[in-house]
């Protein structure tokens, strides 16, 4: 067994890590890389032939984790990507819009540099085209949580709820040899306890390894209850003055999570009964998908929907 590490490693976004086990060649996530100073590793030839990477795990729809499958898929790969029903319906969302705005801002950039004498440390092309993403959709399957699924011979990866995001998981791959059974554990990015929308984190007991995210391993968040109440006052003392609030907010997760925060508020009498206008055609979209899959939701949020 042998684990490679392509993204996400010192830096946070980029997730890629590449699995051979089984005779097996396994990608788990293959993520754009974001943060400015490792921007140009997403033009850098992948460290292995993806024509050779026999199926891609997925463990959610955030850019940083699918954003670079269209560009795999370009480049040969032709295997299943795995990944539960609400995340595949996201990344296709995600991997479509990213090749749109990668289209465009090329035209942009290219203008502007020529007007300005400029040249970019990036080629004017974009990373891969609507219709890579597309077929990058069709090459995806979905799965359900807490059951196995056999990747190939004596290999086998389930799908953890991870409580990030709609349909987000931590991927537990169980690889059979010679000396036996060996679990390695894929975090994914993780959720805290208690959020609307998402259920909790599924407790992983058991690993040979684990890949663990900690982006905010080092951090102490605040309570909700004082988050919804701050919102609260600043929707109360903008209103009062004749205000207008608005809001930016991620498209996926965030932005459904706040309307639902808005809708608790209402209902409490918290706020006044102001219009809510959501201006993004791509967080609309993500609302419809996450209408469609409220069997994944926490109950709390169900309830509410109904």
């Amino acid at each position: 067994m042998r684990l490679t590490f392509r993204g996400a490693n010192r830096q946070v976004t980029g997730s890629c890590y590449l699995l051979e086990a089984g005779g097996l060649r396994l990608l788990i996530d293959c993520g754009m890389f974001q943060e400015r100073r490792f921007l140009h590793r997403n033009w850098e030839p992948f460290s292995f032939d993806p024509g050779r990477i026999d199926a891609l795990l997925l463990t959610h729809a955030h850019l940083d984790h699918c954003g670079l499958i269209p560009r795999l898929v370009k480049q040969g790969f032709t295997g299943p990507i795995y990944a539960t029903e609400p995340s595949v319906e996201l990344a296709q969302l995600v991997m479509e819009d990213s090749a749109r705005i990668q289209v465009e801002d090329v035209k942009y950039k290219k203008k502007r540099h020529e007007k300005a004498n400029r040249k970019s440390p990036h080629p004017y092309e974009p990373l891969y085209e609507p219709e890579d993403a597309q077929l990058a959709g069709k090459l995806m399957r979905s799965v359900s949580y807490q059951t196995d699924v056999q990747i190939g011979d004596g290999v086998r990866a389930r799908w953890l709820d991870a409580g990030h995001i709609l349909g987000s998981a931590s991927i537990v791959v169980e690889v059979n040899t010679a000396s036996g059974s060996r679990r390695v554990v894929f975090s994914g990015d993780v959720g805290q306890k208690d959020r609307l929308i998402v259920a909790d984190p599924t407790l992983i007991r058991e690993g040979d390894a684990v890949i663990m995210e900690s982006t905010y391993g080092d951090r102490d968040h605040p309570p909700r209850d004082d988050m919804a109440a701050h919102l609260a006052r600043v929707i109360h003392d903008t209103a009062d003055r004749g205000g207008f609030v608005m809001i930016p907010t991620f498209a996926i997760e965030r932005a459904q999570e706040l309307l639902l925060h808005l809708a608790k508020l209402l209902d409490a009498g918290r706020i006044p009964r102001l219009p809510v206008f959501l201006d993004s055609p791509m967080a609309i979209n993500a609302t419809e998908i996450f209408r469609r899959h409220r069997d994944f939701m926490d109950a709390q949020t169900r309830e509410l929907l109904e």
